[in-house]
C-alpha cells in the first residue's frame, strides 16, 4: 500500500509540476480532469443521502466557474464569485421544476458542492497567471500552498504513525494524532519559510501564511472525512492507488489554494 502510494504521488507531482509550468490552457484542462473527478466523486457522496437528487447542475456548474477563471485569467481580475453566483441561481432553479419535495436539501448539497470544488480549486488559475502581483514569482504563488499543504500532509502521516499517541479526532478520523498533526504543522511552517527565503519573500507575512495554510490544511482534511462519515464510506473513489480519490487528494488544497490567494491579495 505504502509503494503505490509513494508512486501515484510522484507521478501526480511530476505532472502537476509540468502543468504548472505551461500555465494557461494546460493548467486549465488538468484542473479541469481534476474538477471533474472531484465532483464524480461529491455525487456518490450525496447520492448516499439523497438517492434521487440529479447531479448534473454539478457538471454545468463546474463549467460555468472554470469558465470564469479562465476569463479571470485573461482579464486579471477575479470572475469566481461572479461565475459562482450565476451557477448557483441555475441550480435553485433547475430543481423548481422538481417541486417543493427536498427541494432545500437538493439546492443545499449540489450548492455546496460549487463552493467545495470547482469554485474553491479555481483559484489555483488566478494565483498562477490571473493576476498580476508586481514583483512575484507566479510559480511561487502556486507551489507555496501546493508544497506547504503536501509536506503537512506527508509529514503529519509519518510523524502520527511512528509517534502518535493521542487522538485528534477519533470520531470523525481514528487514525490521526496530535502529535502528527503538530508534527506536520511544524514542517510545513518550516518548508514555507525556506521558499519564501529562496525567492525572497517578507519572512514574516510568508511565516503567517505558513501557519495559516498548515492548520487549514489539516482542518479540510478532517472536513473531507466527516463528509465521508456521513455518507457512510471509507474513501470518496479508488482512482488514485494507494490514496483512494481525487477528493481525497484534493481536500486540503480546497482550502489552502483560496486562502492562499486571499491573502496574497489583501498582505501582499
Amino acid at each position: 500500500m505504502l509503494q503505490k502510494r509513494v508512486v501515484t504521488g510522484l507521478i501526480g507531482f511530476f505532472l502537476i509540476l509540468i502543468l504548472i509550468y505551461l500555465g494557461n490552457l494546460w493548467l486549465a484542462a488538468g484542473l479541469l480532469v481534476a474538477i471533474f473527478l472531484g465532483l464524480q466523486e461529491f455525487g456518490r457522496l450525496i447520492r448516499c443521502l439523497l438517492p434521487e437528487i440529479d447531479t448534473w447542475p454539478l457538471y454545468a456548474g463546474g463549467l460555468i466557474i472554470l469558465g470564469g477563471g479562465i476569463a479571470g485569467v485573461e482579464m486579471e481580475a477575479n470572475y469566481l464569485p461572479p461565475a459562482l453566483l450565476t451557477s448557483f441561481f441555475l441550480v435553485l432553479l433547475f430543481n423548481i421544476k422538481h417541486g417543493p419535495q427536498e427541494y432545500f436539501s437538493r439546492v443545499a448539497l449540489i450548492g455546496f458542492g460549487l463552493v467545495y470544488i470547482p469554485f474553491t480549486m479555481g483559484h489555483i488559475l488566478l494565483l498562477r497567471g490571473g493576476i498580476n502581483f508586481s514583483g512575484y514569482d507566479p510559480l511561487f504563488l502556486v507551489w507555496l500552498p501546493l508544497i506547504v499543504t503536501w509536506i503537512t500532509d506527508i509529514s503529519a502521516f509519518f510523524v502520527g504513525t511512528n509517534l502518535g499517541k493521542k487522538k485528534l479526532a477519533p470520531a470523525i478520523s481514528p487514525k490521526k494524532s496530535v502529535e502528527g498533526a503538530i508534527g506536520g504543522g511544524i514542517l510545513g511552517v518550516m518548508v514555507a519559510l525556506g521558499m519564501g527565503w529562496f525567492f525572497a519573500w517578507p519572512l514574516v507575512p510568508v511565516l503567517v501564511l505558513g501557519i495559516i495554510l498548515a492548520t487549514v490544511g489539516q482542518a479540510g482534511d478532517l472536513v473531507e472525512s466527516c463528509l465521508k462519515r456521513n455518507a457512510g464510506i471509507k474513501d470518496s473513489g479508488n482512482s488514485l492507488p494507494g490514496h483512494g480519490g481525487f477528493l481525497d487528494r484534493m481536500d486540503s488544497l480546497i482550502f489552502t489554494i483560496p486562502v492562499a490567494y486571499y491573502f496574497v491579495v489583501y498582505f501582499f
